[in-house]
């Protein structure tokens, strides 16, 4: 559909000007495969277009503790879950260091849990408590909310 392709096409916007894709154009979108309620979009797009997954990628992480945290959390959700689409991002820890464990946990990677475990508190205790070990993190469900989080042990 590009411009000097066999098949191009214009169109006219709105405004009346010709629009074209130019040859030398990519377009790239990202993806979310998490998201399942939007699952025949997805089947859709992949019909439509060329993908490429981006896997977590832990030795973009400087701080150890932090790769090793998420290397465990990954290792405990694909073998659980038998599946690679809820794996957790690096993005979550780049730039990060430890002293920020709690908040990544407790704000970003525990909400996480809930969701793809169902709301299971058992099944995201255990989840956590495997990448937290051999750290001096742990898990507290003292909460009054009901809901755990991570401390500094």
């Amino acid at each position: 559909k590009r411009l000097g392709a066999d098949n191009e096409i214009t169109v006219t916007l709105p405004s009346g000007e010709k629009f074209e894709v130019p040859s030398n154009l990519y377009i790239l979108g990202t993806m979310n495969t998490a998201d399942k309620s939007i699952s025949l979009i997805d089947s859709a797009l992949r019909r439509r277009f060329d993908f490429i997954e981006v896997a977590p990628n832990p030795s973009l992480i400087a701080d150890t503790t932090l790769k090793v945290v998420l290397e465990k959390l990954n290792e405990y959700l694909e073998k659980k879950l038998n599946s690679t689409d809820l794996l957790i991002g690096h993005a979550f820890f780049i730039n990060k260091t430890v002293d920020e464990l709690t908040s990544i946990m407790n704000q970003k990677i525990i909400p996480l849990l809930y969701e793809y475990f169902f709301d299971n508190k058992q099944e995201v205790t255990n989840c956590v408590n495997s990448c937290l070990d051999g750290t001096e993190y742990k898990v507290d469900d003292t909460c009054s909310y009901k809901r755990i989080s991570v401390v500094k042990a």
